[in-house]
């Protein structure tokens, strides 16, 4: 099975498991058009790095935001608040987590980092450059999302870290 396979059954598997870890619920997942989660109101990003770096994001109406953590807090949530926020990170966090350990068994370690959640109206996730996507679709009860993996395969002659010196580095 060639790698971008691979990743693809890995994050739609890793997304069914942690939905029934959260919501205890089998979600409906289905590839599709990243163009459909144009509009989305809450943006929901974690990215990652390792042997595969990239962005993972869960692009959701508000309203559909309030229903996922009403679901998975299990009482009832009618506005966007700091746990409908909180909420939607541990979703992409529980699913990024999922990821990490399917691809740790094929040899693709990778870090992630916290949930970053951006709230607007008529938002869009794109990817940019040569990056590979896996973009789902989850229904759950009665309200749908996306999810989107966007990633390309890290080059290790690259430095690691964020090329900035320390005044320490520099004084040496």
């Amino acid at each position: 099975m060639e790698l971008a396979e691979q990743i693809t059954e890995n994050f739609a598997e890793a997304s069914k498991e942690a939905f029934a870890a959260l919501l205890s619920a089998t979600p409906g997942i289905t590839n599709t058009s990243q163009a459909q989660f144009a509009g989305a109101e809450l943006i929901c990003a974690i990215t990652f790095s390792g042997a595969l770096e990239g962005t993972a994001a869960i692009a959701i109406s508000k309203a559909g935001a309030c229903k996922l953590v009403s679901k998975m807090r299990m009482t009832d949530i009618a506005a966007v608040n700091s746990d409908v926020l909180g909420g939607t990170g541990e979703v992409l966090n529980m699913i990024l987590g999922c990821v990490k350990a399917r691809l740790q068994e094929i040899g693709r370690a990778m870090e992630i980092s916290v949930p970053t959640v951006i709230q607007g109206n008529d938002l869009k996730v794109e990817g940019l450059g040569q990056a590979g996507t896996v973009t789902l679709e989850a229904a759950v009860d009665d309200f749908k999302f996306g999810i989107v993996f966007m990633y390309k395969i890290s080059d290790p002659s690259r430095p690691k870290g964020t090329g900035l010196k320390t005044s320490a580095e520099d004084a040496s």
